[in-house]
């Protein structure tokens, strides 16, 4: 369902762009609050909402206000929470080609271009890819759901809002 709504996005036009960051500030604060809040240690995604911020500035507006809290759930593994944000730098660099592709290069991009997060995936990688118990993949892909439906919520917010 999320990457239904994200393949909906149209970052072709400037309002489109800025709905997307927008929505990505949203979602990503109250989780980046969350991980300062928990200690997520080294399974801890680097913070992007400054990049946004700075984007959206770029661009002439403000972020819109996080209106949804974020918190995993009881036993959840944050290794599910690590995968779910930093895979999402995977397809941030496919968005990037098409935003400046739309834009001429002209429109801010240090969110979608931002190389912490690519490092952080390769340094958790080996994590993900090895053995695990049933009982922690079942707990990581909570955190992971956990993720999804927090995107999924806050990006169903903003377009009520904007109808």
């Amino acid at each position: 369902m999320l990457d239904a709504i994200m393949r909906n996005a149209d970052w072709s036009s400037r309002e489109g762009y800025r709905s997307f960051l927008q929505i990505q500030h949203a979602a990503r604060q109250p989780i980046e609050r969350w991980i300062d809040e928990n200690g997520a240690g080294d399974m801890g995604p680097p913070p992007q909402s400054g990049l946004i911020e700075r984007d959206l500035a770029t661009l002439g507006c403000r972020p819109i206000e996080a209106r949804l809290n974020f918190e995993l759930p009881a036993g959840a593994d944050q290794i599910g929470l690590a995968w779910a944000i930093a895979g999402s730098s995977l397809g941030n660099k496919a968005i990037l080609r098409e935003v400046s592709a739309a834009s001429a290069g002209e429109w801010p991009a240090d969110f979608l271009s931002d190389d912490r997060m690519t490092d952080f995936w390769k340094r958790i990688r080996p994590i993900l890819d090895s053995p695990c118990e049933r009982a922690r993949l079942a707990a990581a892909e909570t955190a992971a759901m956990s993720v999804f439906d927090h995107f999924i919520a806050v990006a169903e917010t903003f377009v009520c809002e904007q109808v």
